[in-house]
């Protein structure tokens, strides 16, 4: 909350002042250089405008979903049929809640690559799961079921057809863009690893979506959905870890332990439920998605990312070396 005042009385955290982006990005402003040296280092207002992208990242992921839950329930009560509810909020993509869906996922996916994990381990599955986002959004369920408002849908192959190879072509610009402009840098080995696996993931769905099209069009967004969502658990896990180091205290009160531990309950939810236990499941899982990026939005306000001591270490070699 200290870091919260700070922000709303329009000054930084004594850490931010004293360099808290700058530092992941080299070193603090008052470090010597050479000339040969970049100096990578931010002013005050720089950091702030730095900080507040983290905050409006975290904010609008919120508000994606505020939006989607209102479609949903618009579409319900529109129907005038309190009976008729969809079995999912996947199938809600062959209602007029289509494009507030699609939509919102593919936005959300964008925010968790834009957003910079406090960690090269969180770094990476914030960009997995946003990587995955949008087959999720593209790529229905197959059960289109009983409440199914848009008439003269169809087949939705043809719509996959076209969507997945946009995104397709467009995963494949941005693995060019990001090795040219890492060129000749020293990533971290978990970085690197990272972006191996995303190209491996989006290679086996070239295949997959161009010799295997039905099965493609039928699996691809359970098993998009399935891995997207285990990353962001295993995101939260990694929050509580790092939320410990930096309270300095094994016993603090960690929100995102508890966060973590109903992220890994919610698919028991399946067991229960009856007709409506994907709903069920799926609702949990986008509340808790919700509850962990206002705990985490409320905790870094005015910091914008916690410091990786690990991170900070590397980048200070590096400007040394």
């Amino acid at each position: 909350m200290r870091a919260f005042r700070h922000a709303r009385m329009g000054t930084l955290p004594e850490d931010a002042r004293r360099g808290t982006i700058a530092s992941l990005n080299g070193k603090s402003r008052s470090s010597a250089h050479t000339p040969r040296q970049q100096d990578l280092s931010l002013t005050r207002e720089q950091q702030v405008y730095a900080i507040k992208t983290w905050r409006y990242l975290r904010l609008a992921m919120i508000a994606l979903l505020v939006g989607l839950f209102a479609a949903v329930i618009y579409e319900v009560a529109r129907g005038g049929d309190i009976d008729c509810v969809q079995t999912s909020i996947s199938a809600y993509y062959y209602t007029h809640a289509q494009a507030i869906f699609v939509g919102a996922l593919i936005a959300m996916g964008t925010c968790l690559i834009s957003l910079r994990g406090s960690t090269d381990h969180e770094d990476v599955l914030l960009n997995l799961a946003g990587m995955l986002a949008p087959v999720v959004a593209l790529v229905p369920t197959p059960n289109a079921g009983a409440c199914a408002s848009l008439v003269g849908l169809g087949d939705p192959t043809p719509n996959v057809e076209n969507n997945i190879t946009a995104l397709l072509f467009t995963g494949a610009t941005a693995f060019v863009l990001l090795a040219v402009l890492s060129r000749g840098s020293r990533r971290p080995a978990v970085a690197r690893i990272g972006y191996w696996v995303a190209i491996a993931l989006w290679g086996i769905a070239l295949v997959v979506f161009i010799g295997f099209t039905p099965e493609f069009v039928d699996h691809a967004h359970l098993i998009a959905a399935g891995i997207m969502f285990a990353c962001i658990i295993a995101v939260a896990v990694i929050n509580a870890f790092s939320f410990r180091d930096k309270q300095g205290d094994p016993n603090v009160r960690n929100r995102y332990i508890y966060i973590a531990i109903a992220m890994l309950s919610a698919p028991a939810l399946y067991l229960v439920g009856g007709m409506y236990h994907i709903l069920l499941a799926e609702i949990a899982a986008l509340l808790l998605f919700a509850i962990f990026w206002a705990f985490q939005t409320e905790e870094l306000w005015g910091e914008g990312v916690r410091l990786d001591p690990e991170a900070e270490q590397r980048h200070a070699a590096e400007q040394d070396g």
